[in-house]
């Protein structure tokens, strides 16, 4: 068909005047008969203009405006005069969506609610409230590593042993909040925040360089509820002239711990010297800025412990440990992660042991020195291969006994006290062998539920080398061959490399 021709006839016809053509007849033919009249009054009707149906609804809270169009009129199509009218007629004038009035149009959404306007609610202004800043400003230990990989422990200290001047805390003021609007035009005001004052102690005070900020007054230990306890510090080792010390809060030494002693400490500790064969033992964190050296007498227990270096020695948190060093033929075991702090950070020997993941520079060397590496394993395990353990032993000393009387002649001669005996070994060492399936599949379950929660690895920076084993839960694999920048993990039933 020609589009010309087309719309040449559709201006033809819009431009007819139905009045003028029925008079034009009539004074042409003459009266028109009744039939006529209807046939030509209905032909007016198919003409009629219809207007479009358009609906507009509005949210209770006046966030939302919905549009729908019942029926789009005749014989003119809906425009975007008629939505914009409706819209206009119900009160909307803000937060209108244009795309959606072009989607209704272009894609004739005929019968379908759609949001076309949409408001903002007020943003509420935010409470003031007291931002402690003390942990923040303490030095991680991995921002103490510089950027030629030294770890630089003379920063590190307890987390919650402040000085004097140091500040502790500042305050956040509250918001106003941001005005919102609806739909119709009206601006939504916001609730204010509420504003917090600084709880001042005898010991804290409001800086006077900002009053936003509060400072300690004096040295101490920071509590929880902005208060500062005296800190025990003991200028010296810790040898003989102070003897074994049992502290029941924070404590900072800043000597030694010599050979044979030992500290027990209710919070924190800090060892600004070194450890030797001795014992540190803390229900809070342990920080040894030096190392912790001897002849496998020592140990060192907390919440999370760093220690510059380990030799010889055995170290245990409950959740990570940090070296900044190496770790020669020890004993480490954390309840999280074992990291290793710059390029120095290697083991060698001994046995490192973390619940969810392990990351040295390097393990082993050129030597091939046994060194054992385990990730997936933490004292639940640990009491199940307990349990395994004695029963081997049980049924182990079973085996002996029945050897015994097997060795001693006929069975049918023993005395019936005798029999009685070796029939309770046998009927033991049977319960024991379910036993023992029950505690192995037990241990299995709970190494896969390990596995799959904490998704535990280890992560070798720089080298691996040969004679390195490598555990993953119930895994374990033998190095046999250096290898660079590797990460193991567990998929799929055995130990993946990837980097």
């Amino acid at each position: 068909m020609d589009q010309k021709q087309l719309e040449e006839d559709l201006a033809f016809i819009s431009k007819l005047n139905i009045d003028e053509l029925k008079y034009e007849i009539s004074d042409e033919l003459g009266e028109m008969s009744e039939q006529a009249g209807m046939l030509l009054d209905e032909a007016e009707r198919k003409i009629d203009v219809v207007p479009p149906k358009i609906e507009v609804r509005l949210s209770p809270d006046k966030l939302q405006a919905y549009l729908k169009v019942v029926s789009p009129g005749k014989p003119i199509p809906i425009t975007e005069d008629d939505l914009r009218k409706s819209l206009e007629q119900k009160g909307v004038t803000s937060g209108i969506l244009e795309k959606r009035i072009e989607e209704i149009l272009v894609e004739k959404l005929i019968g379908q609610e759609v949001i076309i306007a949409r408001g903002k609610a007020p943003e509420n202004g935010r409470d003031g409230y007291i931002k402690p800043l003390q942990d923040l400003k303490k030095k991680s230990p991995e921002d103490c590593v510089d950027s030629r990989g030294r770890v630089d422990f003379k920063q590190m200290r307890v987390s919650n042993i402040v000085e004097v001047g140091e500040v502790i805390a500042e305050k956040v003021p509250a918001t106003k909040g941001r005005q919102g609007f609806d739909v119709t035009g009206k601006v939504l005001s916001p609730r204010s925040g509420k504003d917090v004052d600084f709880r001042l102690t005898p010991n804290i005070g409001v800086s006077p360089e900002n009053e936003f900020q509060l400072v300690a007054l004096k040295n101490g230990t920071l509590k929880k509820n902005f208060t500062i306890e005296e800190i025990n510090f003991i200028n010296s080792d810790v040898d003989y002239s102070t003897g074994n010390i049992n502290y029941p809060q924070s404590l900072v030494i800043t000597g030694d711990v010599k050979s044979g002693f030992a500290v027990h400490c209710g919070e924190n500790v800090e060892v600004r010297g070194c450890v030797e064969d001795a014992e540190v033992i803390a229900d809070g964190d342990v920080i040894v800025k030096q190392g912790f050296l001897g002849d496998s007498k020592g140990l060192i227990k907390g919440k999370n412990v760093t220690i510059g270096h380990v030799k010889q020695q055995s170290v245990v948190a409950s959740e990570d440990i940090i070296l900044g060093g190496e770790a020669i033929r020890s004993s480490l075991r954390a309840g999280g992660f074992i990291r290793m702090l710059g390029v120095r950070g290697i083991v060698l020997g001994g046995e490192l042991i973390a619940e969810k993941g392990i990351e040295v520079m390097n393990a082993g060397n050129v030597r091939n020195i046994k060194t054992r590496l385990r990730v997936g394993y933490n004292k639940e395990i640990e009491n199940l291969e307990g349990r395994i353990g004695k029963l081997v032993q049980s049924k182990a000393k079973i085996e002996t006994v029945l050897r015994i009387f097997k060795a001693a002649g006929k069975v049918k001669e023993l005395s019936p006290e005798k029999k009685s005996t070796m029939n309770r070994l046998v009927e033991t060492e049977r319960k024991i062998l379910e036993e023992m399936e029950k505690l192995e599949r037990t241990k299995l379950d709970t190494v896969e539920a390990l596995l799959a929660r904490e998704k535990p690895y280890i992560k070798v920076v720089q080298g691996i080398f040969p004679n390195v084993t490598v555990c993953i839960g119930h895994l374990k694999k033998l190095i046999t061959q250096e290898m660079r920048n590797k990460r193991f993990c567990y998929h799929k039933n055995s130990i993946f490399i990837g980097i």
